[in-house]
């Protein structure tokens, strides 16, 4: 019974001390209690791409999508798809969300900022298969 007692009054006591209330409960517990503030690492500052990268040569796709009409799952899916069969020919797959005031009904792929696929002009999605011989 102690015990518990002992933990409920070291648990209070953090407590307190955290929240800033030195003086909530009357004089100070007689056991020794330290509270050292938490050091977190320094941040890691992630390197830019620069010319010698050999990723800075490589095709980066970008899919824009509707986020009115709910295609973000079908982009997600195309993406996924891109990555899984070009793995090591492409720098990157980025979903674009297009929001109002854009027109609605958007659904473009790009390539280095290349129309591949523009769902409008096209008038239907690109089939993964149709997507790959063109990013071919």
């Amino acid at each position: 019974m102690a015990r518990r007692l002992e933990t409920k009054l070291v648990l209070v006591t953090l407590l307190c001390l955290l929240c800033g209330w030195t003086e909530a409960f009357g004089p100070s517990p007689t056991f020794p209690l330290s509270v050292t503030p938490l050091r977190l690492p320094p941040r890691r500052m992630v390197a830019s791409l620069d010319d010698s990268d050999p990723c800075r040569s490589l095709p980066a796709v970008e899919i824009e999508y509707c986020t009115g009409c709910r295609w973000m799952l079908r982009a997600a899916w195309l993406s996924q798809e891109l990555l899984t069969t070009f793995q090591d020919e492409l720098r990157s797959v980025a979903l674009k969300p297009s929001r109002p005031p854009s027109p609605g009904g958007t659904f473009i792929v790009t390539m280095d900022g290349v129309e591949i696929w523009n769902r409008k002009l096209e008038g239907k999605f690109p089939e993964t298969k149709e997507l790959k011989q063109r990013i071919r």
